[in-house]
């Protein structure tokens, strides 16, 4: 039997009030999926799951929806442009960067390691695709 599964990252994105710490009834969950595909070549697939829970917004709902997918989109590629350059630097210092986009250094060497390394001589030829 063969398993596979595919390095991932999940984001639970929301707001809260600053003054009284709840949380805003609009928030969504980001998860990311990093699939290799050729030597040197990985697929980034995302999902988007939002959740509306005051009834009063839900008439809104298309227009949030639009405006989740265009955040995230943008912030997908923005992530993509750092993680690109992420192997060339050691943490990311010199970047002016978020606590949040820092894991990108971290997810990239860990991609770079399980997906992109060398194999080793006496390893299996890889499987054409069909």
């Amino acid at each position: 039997m063969f398993s596979f599964k595919a390095l991932h990252g999940s984001y639970h994105n929301y707001l809260t009030d600053p003054i009284s710490a709840a949380r805003r009834p609009v928030s969504y969950i980001v998860t990311t999926f990093f699939v290799p595909v050729r030597d040197q070549e990985v697929d980034v697939h995302t999902f988007v799951q939002m959740a509306i829970e005051s009834p009063r917004l839900r008439w809104l709902a298309p227009i949030i929806r639009l405006g989740a997918m265009a955040v995230t989109k943008y912030e997908i590629k923005n992530d993509a442009d750092i993680a690109r350059y992420a192997p060339e630097s050691s943490d990311g210092r010199q970047w002016n960067l978020t606590h949040l986009d820092k894991q990108l250094f971290v997810n990239r060497r860990l991609m770079d390691r399980i997906y992109l390394a060398p194999q080793p001589a006496n390893a299996a030829p890889p499987i054409p695709a069909s």
